[in-house]
């Protein structure tokens, strides 16, 4: 194997730059990479959607928590896919609860 100062320093130089050209494409897509990709993809089905689009938000409650994806035809239905972001927790939960019970005010309260 030739020694670094050996070698042809433009080959170099081109490989070097595209190293950094695809780890600042990677950074700045790193939320659409599967392993550390921002969150969770989720497809619902509705009658009818509205002014839907790609790229709209996706709230809970009134709050931003992802966006749209996607938006296809499915039979007589629409499919859209969305990605909610990491650590938003939705869907079927128990009631919420409280600690303090109840309690009664004496008939002598002024």
């Amino acid at each position: 194997m030739k020694p670094f100062r050996e070698r042809n320093p433009v080959i170099i130089g081109i490989i070097g730059i595209a190293a950094i050209a695809l780890m600042m494409l990677g950074a700045f897509r790193a939320d659409r990479l599967p392993i550390i990709g921002g969150g969770d993809t989720y497809h619902a089905e509705f009658a009818e959607i509205g002014g839907l689009k790609a790229g709209n938000e996706v709230r809970i409650a009134g709050v931003p928590v992802g966006k749209v994806n996607g938006i296809e035809l499915a039979g007589n239905k629409v499919r859209v896919t969305f990605k909610i972001d990491k650590g938003t927790e939705f869907g079927r939960r128990p009631a919420p609860t409280s600690d303090f019970a109840p309690c009664s005010v004496p008939s002598s309260w002024p």
